[in-house]
């Protein structure tokens, strides 16, 4: 391998680096700081603090150590614990609008179209008409009663099938599926 071919590798693997140099170390302006939380390691930031079981323990040693409202970064999704009942229902009840969220799905939300309805749209006006539909609609426990009697008839034909031919529980599932997708 001459110099030439040396430096033409060399070159993606240096700009990479830099890449990777600027974005772990300039760090952003936010609009205002976050709640503290352990300190994390380059790149994967908080990655390695995540526990891995019961969630709850490792939480309740942060908030004895870092207070109440907790955040961690993972891979740079910035996460905000609420380690006290007070500020999660203020937050999550009383200030709901500000702090909810959902993410954004590029391929079933953008691509496919799915990202203005009712499972996939962000919080805003158009989500509180759905949502005020669907409650019309649904929303009470007598209105689910409505239709008990519906699903009760659709799940023994469902049962019938798989019991009469139950290699075939994906034609079940399909036929299940299909005529109740169009009788929305």
């Amino acid at each position: 391998m001459d110099k030439f071919e040396a430096n033409v590798t060399l070159v993606p693997l240096v700009i990479c680096s830099l890449y990777i140099l600027y974005k772990t170390l300039i760090k952003k302006p936010h609009p205002a700081p976050f709640p503290p939380g352990p300190k994390g390691l380059p790149l994967i930031a908080n990655l390695k603090d995540m526990p891995k079981s019961q969630p709850w323990t490792a939480y309740t040693e942060w908030a004895e150590k870092y207070g109440p409202i907790v955040h961690i970064n993972v891979l740079g999704n910035h996460l905000i614990i609420l380690n006290d009942a007070k500020y999660a229902t203020e937050m999550l009840d009383s200030k709901s609008r500000l702090y909810s969220g959902r993410p954004s799905f590029i391929m079933s939300g953008q691509m496919v179209g799915w990202g203005e309805g009712p499972a996939l749209i962000q919080f805003n006006d158009t989500w509180a008409e759905y949502r005020k539909l669907m409650a019309n609609f649904i929303g009470t426990h007598s209105k689910v009663e409505d239709f008990e009697y519906v699903i009760h008839e659709e799940v023994k034909e469902l049962l019938t099938r798989f019991m009469s031919m139950p290699n075939e529980y994906l034609n079940h599932f399909e036929k299940y599926f299909c005529r109740y997708w169009h009788s929305l």
